[in-house]
């Protein structure tokens, strides 16, 4: 079985990163099993991991590499609720997470609030987001709440599979301005889950916006976020894709020039590679500790794959035309300015 899977790597790796080698995520120590994390820090320097599971979970750390805590519940509850996305606006932290019926568009968000990142949240609800239909055909799931500071405008996207991610205009953290939808990204290339057709074959989901240099990044996963080389093939597993506007609500466009709606758009920015298999659920923040924009994710290990997901991070550098690559310290970066951070 070792040998097994030692040929399935050396292919991949023959196949995905002859052309582009990507370095392993960052040291990582202390509880750092987690899926979907959702990244905050706290005016004192400590770090806060949010992630999907019963209640959501939340861990700390003095730094990204860890120590990380072993994790606590946010809520009260065993039920499943995931794909955290936390973000501070208005002298609070706000806190969005879903509850999924699979393979159905029957999922919501909801969302919470703090003062602080160390109190209890105040759970407000479900957002009043219109189910899906034929004229916008999406999933209401995997929110992630982005703030343009050129109008002061709150964003929300959101969205997985069917017709793939969208955006709705808020007017506070917790109010959905009706009739405001965005259609920011849409594939029909890739494969569905096995046995889920339902779906349609287009698996792109967990959209995170950010702003750089002026420029509007969307990142998104595409793939299978939760099979192994048993059940797809490889390639069809998770990866991190990009695209950028001029505007927060598009269009968007790869670097390529597709349109990432109309064209299938999206240029890869990290995949399988090496013993990291389907990184996704990922993030993107300037850390003003590390003084560099950074990307964070969760990733499975290829030769286990049936182990939980572990986080994961890199730094994110800038080529001469603005698009982001993952690189090591201080290789290629060309950052000028902070930016907009996440928190």
């Amino acid at each position: 079985m070792k040998l097994h899977t030692s040929l399935l790597l050396t292919t991949l790796l023959l196949d995905t990163t002859l052309a582009q080698k990507w370095p392993n995520p960052e040291p990582c120590t202390g509880e750092c099993r987690i899926h979907d994390p959702a990244l905050a820090r706290s005016e004192n320097g400590t770090y806060y991991l949010f992630g999907s599971a019963p209640g959501v979970t939340v861990k700390t750390a003095p730094s990204l590499n860890g120590p990380w805590s072993e994790p606590k519940k946010v809520f009260n509850t065993e039920d499943q609720l995931g794909a955290p996305d936390i973000m501070h606006v208005n002298g609070k932290w706000w806190l969005y997470y879903q509850r999924t019926k699979i393979s159905t568009q029957e999922s919501n968000i909801s969302v919470a609030s703090s003062p602080s990142l160390s109190s209890p949240f105040v759970d407000h609800g479900l957002l009043d987001i219109p189910p899906g239909n034929e004229q916008r055909d999406y999933n209401r799931i995997d929110a992630n709440l982005f703030y343009d500071s050129n109008g002061r405008d709150l964003y929300l996207n959101f969205g997985s599979f069917w017709d793939d991610i969208f955006q709705l205009r808020l007017s506070d953290p917790k109010t959905v301005i009706s009739d405001s939808f965005s259609h920011l990204e849409k594939n029909k290339t890739e494969p569905g889950f096995p046995g889920e057709s339902s779906t349609g074959a287009n698996p792109s989901e967990g959209a995170f916006e950010f702003k750089w240099n002026g420029k509007y990044y969307l990142f998104w996963s595409s793939g299978n976020c939760c099979h192994t080389t048993k059940t797809v093939p490889l390639g069809d597993e998770y990866k991190i894709m990009v695209c950028r506007s001029d505007k927060a609500t598009g269009p968007f466009v790869d670097k390529a020039g597709k349109n990432c709606v109309s064209e299938n758009g999206g240029t890869m920015i990290l995949g399988t590679h090496d013993n990291v298999y389907a990184p996704g659920g990922q993030g993107v923040r300037y850390d003003d500790e590390l003084k560099s924009v950074i990307l964070y994710y969760h990733w499975l290990r290829f030769d286990n794959q049936e182990e939980p997901a572990t986080f994961g991070w890199n730094y994110l550098g800038w080529d001469g035309e603005g698009w982001p690559f993952v690189t090591e310290k201080g290789d290629g970066t060309k950052d000028k300015g902070k930016g907009e951070k996440k928190v």
